[in-house]
């Protein structure tokens, strides 16, 4: 609001191209100065150092101490040159990272944007998986049952499924010892796979690996609740 007032007064504004032509300047010195802090006090990579000299307002606490000074004995034109010049530094640290902050730096992946990438990792992760289960060896009754669990996983099973495995296991409540190890071996090759698949996303998209967090806690979890229900 100030910095619009500033500006729209008449007996602040100039008509002198110096104020331009000094706040030019303070930006470019301001800028400088901060490019060579962050490179050689901070450490700090040329990118980096870069996005640290352009990034925030610039010369806003010198613009509010200048009114400080108004009541001094500097000269009124001097105190406008100040002014305007300060104007010129503000607005330019406003749009020139707009701009060229678009233009080197990577753009960061929203929350919309992650959780439907990983929505779509998960069901990749599980169809690898239901794959992998129809490839190998198991009888109809075993299969079915990895595959509805699996299924689950994504939520893609019906009430329908849910009732008629129910019913599959209240008819079989203790598998003979072959079957259950088969069952086992079964639910350890599709919780691998599922392993495997994470790995490689995780390896070719590294920005999204702090999502991929929840899905191996998520496999986990189903591995415990398998084994430990087959145990009982």
């Amino acid at each position: 609001m100030v910095l619009v007032r500033t500006i729209a007064d008449k007996t602040i504004v100039i008509h002198s191209w110096r104020w331009l032509v000094a706040g030019l300047m303070l930006y470019v010195a301001n800028g400088l100065v901060r490019y060579w802090y962050a490179r050689l006090a901070m450490h700090r990579p040329k990118l980096c150092s870069l996005a640290f000299s352009l990034g925030g307002v610039h010369g806003a606490v010198t613009f509010a101490l200048a009114f400080t000074v108004a009541q001094t004995r500097v000269n009124r034109p001097d105190f406008n040159l100040v002014l305007m010049a300060e104007c010129v530094l503000i607005v330019l640290s406003l749009l020139v990272p707009t701009i060229v902050f678009r233009l080197i730096l990577k753009p960061t992946t929203t929350d919309t944007e992650l959780e439907g990438e990983v929505t779509k990792v998960h069901q990749a992760m599980v169809n690898q998986a239901i794959a992998r289960i129809k490839q190998i060896y198991l009888p109809e009754d075993l299969r079915r049952r990895v595959l509805y669990d699996l299924n689950a996983q994504i939520a893609n099973t019906t009430t329908r499924q849910f009732i008629q495995e129910v019913r599959q296991v209240v008819a079989k409540p203790a598998l003979p010892i072959e079957q259950r190890q088969l069952l086992e071996e079964a639910y350890r090759l599709a919780f691998q796979e599922e392993r495997d698949y994470l790995a490689m996303v995780t390896q070719l998209e590294e920005k999204y690996r702090p999502a991929m967090t929840s899905l191996y806690r998520e496999i986990i979890m189903a591995k415990m609740v398998i084994f430990s229900s087959n145990d009982d």
